[in-house]
């Protein structure tokens, strides 16, 4: 490891700017340091040497727990991905701490300008992780922004012929880079979880659906158009489901139960089940 990246590592002040790659080795006497679930757990061998192998995620599993052990959730070394807690509870709290759940729009421009904007800044590979890059940029408005990235994002997936979502995809690479992965040429999964994050996206905040009460009793539809020049879908709701079209500037929706209201360049209407209402 370069005492370059050991200082950027060392100090959260300093992002990263570069990808590094380094190795090294370790003895493992009668232990299994990273076994292979696709083996029943056996320790994971290199086929060509016979020398045993450590994953990256195996390794950033043990820098997290170190870490999380040494700074015992200390300012600015909390670990986001946690053992047995919800996401949306991390969630809420990376959000408030960096000020998008708040109502303070310089707060949200330095939050843009740093992360979201900073060329600086690594860019995210994996479906995973997109998934929460794009949902800040929702909730910081820019819902046309997040549009562009799926569009680029998963549509270069698509563009490469895919037919389910790969486990990583960075559109700066070229074949067969695209299919590397752990080390290996074609070790990357095609067909991976965790990718179908825009739809919720897609659901909750261009076609606007979301609850203002537990169970969706009552729930609010509010459209965020831009980027799209028209769209149709149905949303489920617990006991009933919400239709909702945009087309040529105006808005319909129709819901099948009553507690909904729509919200719409600047008017706030009921949603009486059953009846279609066009704005």
């Amino acid at each position: 490891m370069s005492n370059k990246m050991a200082n950027a590592m060392m100090n959260k002040d300093e992002v990263i700017k570069n990808r590094y790659n380094f190795s090294f080795f370790i003895e493992v006497v009668y232990g299994n340091i990273n076994g292979d679930p696709e083996t029943d757990g056996t320790p994971r061998m290199d086929p060509c040497t016979g020398y045993g192998e450590v994953t990256d995620v195996c390794i950033k599993r043990h820098i997290r727990n170190c870490v999380d052990a040494m700074k015992e959730n200390a300012p600015g070394y909390k670990i986001y991905i946690q053992n047995r807690v919800p996401l949306n509870v991390l969630d809420r709290e990376a959000y408030i701490s960096l000020g998008a759940e708040e109502n303070d729009d310089e707060k949200k421009q330095l939050i843009i300008k740093n992360v979201l904007d900073n060329d600086a800044v690594p860019p995210i590979t994996t479906p995973y992780f997109k998934f929460f890059e794009l949902w800040a940029q929702c909730k910081l408005g820019r819902t046309a922004e997040a549009l562009r990235q799926v569009r680029d994002y998963w549509g270069g997936m698509i563009a490469l012929g895919a037919t389910t979502i790969w486990e990583a995809f960075d559109p700066t690479e070229n074949f067969p880079q695209h299919y590397g992965m752990y080390g290996n040429k074609y070790g990357k999964s095609l067909c991976h979880a965790w990718g179908a994050g825009p739809i919720y996206l897609l659901g909750s905040y261009v076609m606007g659906l979301k609850p203002t009460a537990p169970g969706y009793k009552t729930f609010t539809v509010a459209p965020d158009t831009a980027g799209v020049s028209d769209f149709e879908g149905s949303l489920p709701l617990p006991d009933g489901h919400v239709d909702i079209a945009f087309n040529d500037g105006h808005i319909k929706v129709c819901a099948s139960r009553d507690g909904g209201r729509l919200i719409w360049q600047g008017q706030d209407v009921a949603l009486p089940a059953g009846q279609t209402v066009e704005l």
